[in-house]
């Protein structure tokens, strides 16, 4: 699975890399730090003419030059980018709950999930939105 993540924090960027390994997710990743280079990632703009098409986007919320929800709506209205999975990252401790919330349409699916803990079912999440 080929998966984009587009996360500023390199601690959560670690975190998240360690559950894929520790769940045995076949997976090749990518990290962006901004929305801004998101984009540029995607579209394969320059410095990316040679980045992989994502089967997954993992993306967090608060992200510097150009804000998570943006680069969603500009994701889910892009023709050519509608239709990858996308997993809105959130934290969730303050309510102590690890959930899916579904939210589909005929652009796509979002689904939003917190960060993984070991344990968690990480891996049957992911293949349940990878195409």
């Amino acid at each position: 699975m080929d998966i984009l993540l587009i996360e500023d924090n390199p601690g959560d960027a670690r975190l998240l890399e360690e559950a894929f390994v520790e769940c045995g997710l076949d997976h090749r990743l990518a990290v962006v730090t901004d929305g801004v280079e998101a984009m540029r990632y995607l579209r394969r703009e320059k410095p990316y003419p040679r980045g992989f098409r994502p089967d997954l986007i993992l993306l967090d919320l608060n992200l510097p030059r150009k804000d998570g929800r943006e680069v969603l709506m500009e994701i889910k209205t892009d023709a050519a980018l509608r239709r990858i999975p996308v997993v809105v990252l959130r934290q969730l401790a303050r309510i102590g709950l690890h959930h899916w919330q579904r939210v589909m349409g005929d652009s796509g699916t979002a689904l939003f999930h917190g960060y993984p803990k070991v344990g968690d079912n990480l891996t049957e999440d992911l293949q349940r939105v990878s195409p």
